[in-house]
């Protein structure tokens, strides 16, 4: 297997990972709402915080691509997802909730942009527009076919039951992952 191609396939995680949580953590939402207490508007700003991080650091997550390159950037945004993972699960008071979602915007801000980068590194200009259609699909897979699958275990994992196995299961996912794509995957110069 050529080597882009591995490359590749872990952006491709990548992208399932963090559209995974967007839309577990909406399936959530209700079961979150109940156990500390909040409502909607309250709720609002929980996914706006996340969102607000998220937009305002994306620029400086694709500069952080140029200046230290994808490879350091792209593990560092694996395991923040993987440490606020486990902090979501052991969540117990509602300001806690909004740092945690602010947090874990800024962490996974700069994903598309490395993964852009990491693309324009090590593809040639005739497979970049397969290799971001794959990027793209990868979106949509961890946002609605795969996320059924896994609500169940992560909507156990929320609200307070942070001892359970499938929040430790999440967690350590990201974990493994990161570590994994920062081990095998190559620097390439000029990136």
């Amino acid at each position: 297997m050529r080597y882009r191609y591995r490359v590749g396939a872990q952006l491709f995680l990548l992208a399932v990972i963090t559209y995974l949580d967007r839309a577990c953590i909406s399936v959530a939402g209700p079961r979150i709402q109940e156990y500390l207490h909040i409502g909607p508007q309250q709720w609002g700003w929980v996914v706006g915080t996340f969102a607000l991080a998220y937009a305002t650091l994306e620029i400086p997550g694709g500069w952080m691509a140029d200046r230290f390159g994808p490879r350091i950037i792209l593990a560092r945004i694996v395991l923040w997802w993987s440490v606020l993972t486990a902090l979501t699960g052991a969540l117990s008071s509602y300001p806690v909730l909004l740092l945690t979602r602010f947090w874990f915007g800024a962490g996974e801000a700069g994903a598309f942009p490395n993964g852009a980068a990491s693309i324009a590194a090590w593809f040639p200009a005739k497979e970049r527009g397969r290799a971001f259609g794959f990027l793209s699909m990868a979106m949509q897979v961890g946002g609605e076919p795969l996320a059924p699958f896994s609500l169940s275990h992560f909507r156990c994992a929320t609200a307070g039951e942070h001892r359970s196995t499938s929040s430790r299961l999440f967690w350590r996912l990201g974990l493994s992952l990161g570590s994994f794509g920062f081990a095998t995957t190559r620097h390439k110069s000029g990136v």
